[in-house]
């Protein structure tokens, strides 16, 4: 789990286990997407406390990194555009 994250779970996208994080409550949700697909939520960890004091902020682990499953194929965008 990254250090910011209050809960985490898994979701189910396409059959692929995807690893989500949340942290903070109330106010909007944000919803802070991979930056690439080699890279894990860690990549926010700087950004979250802050955002998390004012909103609920969701980040997760793209497929084939991190916490997520690591399916041989099923990398395209549209694939991408459903897991977030």
């Amino acid at each position: 789990m990254t250090s910011f994250a209050e809960a985490s779970g898994d979701a189910v996208s396409g059959g692929v286990g995807i690893r989500w994080y949340r942290s903070g409550a109330g106010g909007p949700v944000l919803v802070l997407l991979p930056t690439w697909n080699l890279l894990d939520s860690r990549t926010w960890n700087l950004l979250v406390p802050l955002l998390s004091q004012r909103c609920t902020v969701v980040t997760y682990d793209p497929r084939g990194a991190g916490n997520s499953e690591r399916p041989p194929a099923g990398y395209s965008l549209d694939n991408h555009v459903g897991d977030a």
